[in-house]
């Protein structure tokens, strides 16, 4: 007998569209608010430790947002390395009516093409300022109805800490993420 389940299948890949509008992201001193709009890809995988009618991982296998700034520019949020990225969880919590709840982890590069502050020559343009997540960011949306979610919220459980690739100091932060899934 088979069980019927409301999670996708394994080997599938889902394309999702985000959209988070006022994201506060703080540069050094400087905070603007953002709306950041693309997408993001995953992959269905087995669970180590639960049947795939309970729980399956969910590998993300792309993500990019853009958001356009008047002062800094293009400012892109983009997976940088598949392999660096924790692998993210979608369980059933109950079944009927069905709820799931997803836990998504992402480790990303975000690049400001115009980073505020930047010196210069006069008239030259400044160099884009690329960081990295200190640690993944983990977005929860404990209860969707079906996955791909439809427009369903994902909260960021703490805030991101962005760092120089070459120092690990510290540069920006993002402590609201309120991501706007499918739909």
């Amino acid at each position: 007998m088979t069980t019927a389940t409301v999670l996708p299948s394994i080997g599938a890949e889902i394309p999702c569209s985000c959209y988070a509008a006022n994201v506060p992201l703080k540069i050094r001193t400087a905070l603007v608010n953002v709306e950041f709009k693309g997408g993001i890809k995953v992959r269905v995988e087995t669970h180590p430790d639960e049947p795939p009618h309970k729980a399956v991982v969910l590998k993300v296998i792309g993500h990019k947002v853009e958001a356009d700034h008047p002062e800094l520019g293009r400012i892109t949020i983009e997976q940088e390395n598949m392999e660096a990225t924790p692998d993210s969880l979608l369980k059933i919590v109950q079944h009927f009516p069905p709820k799931l709840s997803a836990t998504m982890f992402l480790s990303f590069k975000l690049t400001i093409e115009r980073p505020p502050g930047a010196g210069g020559n006069e008239g030259a343009r400044p160099e884009p300022l690329v960081l990295r997540t200190k640690e993944p960011a983990k977005l929860l949306s404990p209860e969707l109805s079906k996955f791909p979610p439809d427009g369903d919220f994902y909260r960021l459980e703490n805030p991101i800490k962005l760092v120089h690739p070459d120092t690990d100091q510290v540069i920006a932060s993002i402590d609201k993420f309120p991501v706007r899934v499918g739909g």
